[in-house]
């Protein structure tokens, strides 16, 4: 039943904001608690926020066209809420995070978030905002 709301929850995004996220209920988790979920997205950089189970760690890469990026930074926030921290990205770009679940000898793929970079600021593009809460994310 969770998994089933995690899933209409992404698919609301998806309809709404145009973000694209792989089907959670798709997706075997036993690591993830929350997320992956976009945060700020600027014109060179962007910023996913992910809550982990067991205070385990998330590895990610984001992908532009052919080219990959670490993140610039990773920051615990406490109790498995982290923030991955892009840069260097090009704008205007369609961008593909990938994140991996890591700690005490296992590995888990998280679901995948897709985002377009925002317009150089020269430029014009449309502006979508999203709102989320993890005021019940302890229910997950």
């Amino acid at each position: 039943m969770v998994r089933i709301v995690r899933g209409l929850l992404y698919g609301a995004l998806v309809a709404i904001f145009g973000l694209t996220a792989q089907p959670v209920a798709a997706v075997e988790t036993t690591l993830l608690q929350a997320g992956p979920m976009v945060g700020h997205v600027s014109s060179t950089g962007a910023t996913i926020w992910v809550r982990t189970k067991f205070q385990r760690s998330p590895v990610g890469e984001a992908f532009q066209e052919g080219r990959h990026y670490k993140p610039t930074n990773v920051q615990h926030l406490g109790a498995g809420f982290w923030n991955l921290e892009f840069g260097g990205l090009e704008p205007g770009t369609l961008t593909e995070v990938k994140l991996k679940i890591v700690g005490k000898g296992v590995e888990e793929i998280a679901p995948t978030a897709q985002f377009r970079t925002a317009p150089r600021a020269s430029q014009s593009g449309t502006v979508r905002i999203a709102f989320g809460s993890c005021l019940k994310v302890s229910e997950f």
